[in-house]
């Protein structure tokens, strides 16, 4: 028998409170936990705690060793149910030490109602500035001013493949209501259901990490009906009449001051208290060897003194004549605007700069090209000029600048339209517990070493808090030999590279391994599960280690319970993946990857065949998708693994693993259309079939791809070729049903081409072929498609003939097929039948096709036949000058079309509704 689930977090947490005689307050002042995060643990509000809250609520309960680890179970089985599906916009974690930031707070705060209540702003600046955490901040602040709160959605601007507006507005539209069956596959309906539904909601839009303007105006509602908000690196100048609110790094007392809200309350121990751990006894415990030295195998070219020539391999990788890109990415006319993002914190300060441009670097295993001169070299000057880069070995001039890539300080102004360079506010730090001076004096050199960047600030505070046996000079001191050893890197890196290398340093070894292969992730965000995977470890320790990894602001983490890489961070990984693992065993760990997500998803898919969602599923320990709704939610919230994993798979000429993969995606598909990669889904299985010389398997992916590019993309040209080409390859191979479905879809893009004689004949061909097959589930969709085709060229007798034959084949056990498919094909007919029956101007039954319509919709629910019901209705009422009736019908079709966001339906019920509605003249 397997072990029974552990008891929820919540109630578990109360007894344990109740048992050891603690109210709220007691147990908040034991623990260090607030009173407030508390209560909402014991009410299930937050159900999965981190490890280390966990620790501190055991410590003050004084629980005994099973109790506590039955506690942190309850805690990990939290996380894992707490996952939701995708698209919900909510704002990220908050940062309860946030810190500074007052002007830009001001800011913020003015540009979310009032007269300038449609503001764009724009908050742009370096990687690590906190760009996100200040909007979020702001945003939280805010958000109760309007009705509707705050969307909040990462546009991934620094990833590969950034989100598309299309996408984006799928996301946001779930978020405001509109369920996922609701919404347009077409780009133009979708938009204009966006614009509709984002201008009636009173919300604060947050658009994070853009990558270009491109991607940011098809978001932005109509002018003046809602503020938005947006970070990126760049100043995003092609936005139109936005407002811009550049971040330079935190000055040092602020730095200061974040590093010691950060650090609060910590304990430390006896200077020599801990004698091992200061030695650097075991794994991950103490202070690593200083300058000149390094600890065990750690990788030379982050740990090891730097070695004439290894410039470029420090570096973070860039493609080679990428130079001026590792400055921050600057769009035409805005270099002004962006140069006070390198100011330093305070005179003397390294400077920020050589951050790679949007994409994160260069796609994997891409090298430098031979002889190609570092181009670290190459930064951006003051003037915005290349400066100049010296040859290899070259001295610089008495007096040059050792970081020809690091202006100095800001010598322009903000480019018009921009806010003005907030400035700290007198009093923003009066705040600041000095202490100990001594400690304070080190706070604030590890503040001045970190640069003023909120991400090497907060990785810093964190080993201070986990590393008791720490004090901050020895931290400041450990620091300032990686910025010795690491002197040759740009200085933008400097600061937050050597914050990662120190945490880097002191994790144990199966969290350096977590850390490292999870850089082979590709997506945006992840779970414990594809670290499992990549290490091979039990998921309960995977778990526990990723905890371990968030806590040290090594990961990100959203409420969902997935985590996340900041670029850099991830960047930096992939440095310590390639330096301390061999080609083959990351070649071999990437192969795990992909074989793992495939077969996951081939498992999933295959759950949406008819009759499989009974049977059992393959089991798999990590995951679970054994019926539809765990599939859907699987499939749905890992598409950015499993679709690269195909496409690794593809590149690696796995071609029957592709065509495997896509085949059980065919039923799956037609529940989430509006995906937007379909097409490329099919388009690798189909060359992948060409590749094994399989004619069957091309011609069923070929039709896969026609319906695709006509269905999904709203392309019937390219689906018309597509359809033909699979009759051809269907007729070579022998495959009758393959041969219908090639023609059915042929007809239905000669329709929408309004090439209307030879869909009659593809459609009659398709409805032979599927009934001398004997397809129940292919013979309905052929005979509307020619009943469409019919009605198009005015043979309305012939196709009511059509249709009424197909109702008795639906409602015919012999010959009917699964009741889903019955059922819509039943309400499509009867639509369809209506249609006809008006233009026969045979007003009752087409008032009863379309009333039986809609009893069956009950079970339907698609929108788009809802709205095309309740039309066919009101016309058939005011045929029957039932003009009252009519009119009621009408209104409930616009509701339905806005639903749908189906412009032709909705424009078709404003004229009736305008035609009908009494004269109020």
């Amino acid at each position: 028998m397997g072990q029974s689930p552990p008891r929820p977090f919540g109630p578990l947490l109360r007894a344990h409170r109740h048992t050891a005689g603690l109210t709220l307050d007691e147990l908040s002042a034991a623990s260090g936990v607030t009173a407030r995060a508390v209560g909402d643990m014991e009410r299930g509000h937050s159900r999965g705690p981190q490890a280390r809250t966990v620790q501190a609520l055991a410590d003050a309960l004084r629980l005994d060793p099973a109790a506590r680890d039955a506690l942190l179970a309850a805690a990990r089985a939290g996380r894992r149910r707490r996952t939701v599906p995708g698209g919900l916009c909510a704002l990220p974690m908050g940062t309860p030490d946030f810190a500074g930031r007052t002007e830009e707070l001001r800011v913020l705060r003015e540009g979310s109602g009032g007269a300038d209540g449609g503001v764009v702003l724009v908050v742009h600046g370096a990687p690590g500035l906190g760009k996100t955490a200040l909007v979020a901040q702001a945003a939280r602040e805010v958000s109760a001013r309007h009705t509707g709160g705050c969307l909040f959605l990462d546009l991934r601007g620094l990833d590969p493949e950034p989100l598309t507006p299309y996408d984006a507005q799928a996301r946001l539209l779930r978020a405001l209501g509109v369920s996922d069956g609701d919404l347009p596959t077409g780009a133009d309906d979708r938009a204009a259901l966006y614009r509709a539904t984002v201008d009636a909601a009173d919300v604060l839009l947050v658009l994070d990490n853009a990558a270009d303007a491109s991607q940011v105006l098809p978001l932005l509602p109509t002018p003046g009906t809602g503020p938005v908000w947006v970070t990126s690196r760049r100043a995003l100048t092609a936005l139109p009449a936005a407002r811009r609110l550049p971040l330079a790094p935190l000055p040092t007392e602020t730095a200061t001051h974040l590093l010691a809200e950060i650090t609060a309350g910590r304990t430390t121990a006896p200077p020599y208290g801990d004698a091992l751990a200061l030695a650097g006894e075991g794994p991950g415990g103490g202070l690593p060897p200083v300058e000149g030295t390094s600890r065990g195998d750690s990788p030379a070219d982050l740990r090891s003194a730097v070695e004439p020539g290894a410039e470029a391999d420090l570096a973070f990788p860039v493609e080679p004549g990428a130079g001026v890109d590792l400055a921050f990415p600057v769009e035409p006319g805005a270099g002004a605007d962006l140069s006070s993002l390198a100011e330093a914190a305070s005179p003397g300060s390294p400077t920020r700069g050589g951050e790679p441009t949007r994409g994160g670097g260069p796609p994997r295993d891409v090298k430098p090209t031979p002889g190609a001169a570092p181009t670290r070299d190459v930064e951006l000057s003051s003037g915005g000029e290349p400066a100049p880069t010296l040859a290899p070995g070259a001295v610089p001039a008495s007096g040059a600048d050792p970081f020809p890539g690091a202006p100095a300080a800001p010598r322009t102004q903000p480019a018009p339209g921009s806010a003005p360079a907030p400035t700290p506010a007198p009093g923003d730090d009066d705040d600041v517990d000095s202490g100990d001076p001594g400690e304070r004096a080190a706070l604030a050199r590890i503040a001045e070493l970190c640069g003023g960047l909120p991400l090497a600030l907060r990785i810093a505070g964190n080993r201070l808090v986990t590393r008791p046996g720490w004090t901050a000079s020895a931290l400041a001191d450990r620091l300032a030999a990686e910025d010795h050893r690491l002197a040759r890197l740009t200085a933008g890196d400097l600061a937050v590279r050597s914050a990662f290398s120190l945490s880097y340093e002191q994790l144990t070894d199966p969290a350096r391994a977590l850390f490292r292969r999870l850089a082979l992730v590709t997506g945006a965000d992840f779970t414990p599960v594809l670290g499992a995977v990549l290490t091979g470890s039990p998921l309960e320790r995977v778990e526990e280690l990723t905890d371990e990894l968030v806590e040290l602001g090594l990961l990100g983490h959203d409420a969902a319970g997935r985590a996340s890489f900041h670029d850099l961070l991830r960047l930096y990984a992939r440095r310590t993946l390639e330096a301390e693992e061999t080609p083959k065993a990351r070649r071999a760990a990437e192969a795990t990857l992909r074989a793992w997500l495939l077969r996951t998803a081939r498992t999933a898919g295959r759950r949406f065949e008819p009759g499989e969602d009974t049977r059992p599923a393959d089991s798999d320990p990590l995951v679970d998708v054994g019926d539809r709704n765990a599939a859907q939610l699987w499939l749905r919230e890992e598409h950015a693994h499993w679709l690269t994993a195909l496409r690794e798979a593809a590149a690696a000429g796995e071609h029957a693993t592709v065509v495997d993969v896509a085949e059980s995606m065919h039923w799956f598909s037609d529940r989430w259309p509006f995906w937007g990669h379909w097409h490329e889904v099919f388009a690798l299985s189909r060359d992948a079939a060409r590749a094994l010389g399989d004619l069957t398997a091309e011609a069923t992916h070929a039709n896969y791809l026609s319906w695709a590019h006509f269905h999904c993309r709203h392309d019937p040209a390219t689906g018309a070729g597509l359809a033909l080409e699979a009759a051809a390859l269907a007729e070579r191979a022998g495959d009758t049903e393959q041969e219908a479905w090639a023609y059915t879809y042929a007809a239905h893009t000669a329709v929408t081409l309004a090439r209307y004689e030879p869909a009659v004949t593809y459609a009659r061909r398709a409805a032979a072929l599927f009934e001398a097959e004997g397809s129940r589930e292919g013979l309905p969709t052929a005979l509307v498609t020619l009943a469409r085709s019919l009605r198009s060229i005015g043979r309305y007798e012939e196709a009511v003939d059509t249709l009424d034959r197909l109702l008795a084949l639906l409602a015919d056990p012999a010959t009917a097929p699964a009741p889903h498919i019955a059922d819509y094909s039943t309400m499509n007919a009867l639509c369809g039948k209506a249609l006809a029956l008006l233009q026969l101007r045979r007003w009752d039954d087409a008032r009863r096709a379309a009333e039986r319509a809609l009893e069956v919709d009950v079970r339907v629910g698609v929108p788009v036949l809802r709205g095309q019901a309740l039309l066919c209705r009101a016309r058939a009422l005011a045929g029957l000058g039932q003009r009252a009736d009519a009119l009621t019908a009408a209104r409930e079709a616009l509701e339905a079309a806005r639903i749908a966001g189906h412009t032709t339906q909705r424009a078709e019920a404003e004229e009736l509704i305008a035609r009908w509605e009494p004269s109020t003249t």
